[in-house]
């Protein structure tokens, strides 16, 4: 709801990889949010392997989704990471709640 509300909004999909070194088989998965709501979905039918702690990468998120993310519910905004063709750097770091106690 607050990282990515496009899948919730509108059903829009994204394709979901695990960035984590994993050795699990994959399996069809159901990828949502941290917070407890029937909307805090990122994607559904998503094969991919993983546990829990692991880094996921929802890819052309495009300016839309931090543009569109919010404080929903108290919590912080997630880092952005632009992924190119020679690596990745970070173009945003994530948000902290003395972050949000600053805003206020």
């Amino acid at each position: 709801m607050n990282h990515l509300i496009r899948p919730a909004l509108y059903g829009s999909h994204h394709n979901i990889i695990n960035l984590s070194p994993c050795d699990l088989p994959k399996e069809n998965a159901f990828i949502c949010g941290n917070i407890c709501e029937c909307a805090d979905t990122l994607g559904s039918n998503i094969e991919i392997s993983g546990k829990i702690g692991d880094i996921l990468c929802i890819e052309n998120a495009g300016a839309y989704g931090y543009v569109m993310s919010s404080n929903y519910n108290e919590r912080p905004r997630p880092a952005e990471v632009m992924i190119e063709e020679t690596g990745h750097r970070l173009i945003r770091r994530r948000e902290t709640f003395e972050d949000m106690r600053l805003k206020i």
